[in-house]
């Protein structure tokens, strides 16, 4: 039973299903009990009838931090670290009641096992959910930056082309010889490739911003 158990927990993803399966388990063993599983922004606690009470709650909420393993007349409490069980009537038979602590130790070790699980789970997810975000927001800037970088790079060329053709047309009023003029206009066309290549390298710099993007876009799909 104890094995059958450990192996739902690990099928179960909700904290009320877990519960229900410690209690069914439980029965089994003809125990009732209540449990008290350790959360924010409160404790909350179960009870194998379904009857509420409070002093038993409290009861609970006193036993944590405690030993592991409390008897304290026909009662047993197991805490873990996020989990008290109280048991409220044992066998009478102290082998049985040695056995049977043994057993629901293994089973409050599983379940607070499964329960540290989902909570990373959990985490995992809201971290995942927040970096998509992220991701999704510098997608988007990038693209505006992009838009901004491909106009200011039309404009430049534009002033470039008009610079050049103000250029030509006063270098052939100047007193230059056509040596001259052709070494000037050559040092001139030179800058003006240069200027447009460093532009092209930031165009392969925004290339690689939207791989990076799109990798760990896909790492999270995963």
């Amino acid at each position: 039973m104890v094995v059958q158990f450990l192996h739902r927990c690990q099928r179960i993803d909700d904290v009320d299903e877990l519960v229900e399966n410690v209690f069914d388990c439980l029965r089994e063993f003809e125990l009732e009990c209540s449990l008290l599983i350790q959360a924010e922004p409160e404790n909350r606690v179960w009870f194998s009838d379904g009857i509420d009470r409070p002093m038993e709650s409290q009861i609970l909420e006193s036993l944590r931090g405690q030993d592991r393993v409390l008897s304290f007349g026909t009662r047993l409490a197991i805490n873990s670290d996020h989990v008290t069980l109280l048991v409220r009537k044992l066998p009478s038979g102290q082998q049985e009641i040695e056995n049977l602590r043994q057993q629901l130790v293994i089973m409050i070790e599983g379940l607070d096992t499964r329960l540290h699980a989902l909570q990373a789970e959990r985490l995992f997810d809201s971290r995942r959910e927040l970096l998509t975000r992220v991701l999704e927001s510098t997608r988007v800037k990038l693209g505006e930056i992009d838009e901004q970088h491909r106009r200011q790079t039309l404009v430049a060329g534009e002033i470039l082309t008009g610079m050049g053709n103000q250029l030509e047309s006063s270098l052939q009023r100047m007193d230059l010889t056509e040596q001259q003029q052709k070494s000037l206009l050559k040092v001139i066309d030179s800058s003006v490739s240069k200027i447009k290549s460093a532009y092209d390298g930031d165009f392969k710099m925004d290339d690689q911003f939207d791989v990076i993007i799109e990798d760990v876009s896909s790492l999270l799909g995963k």
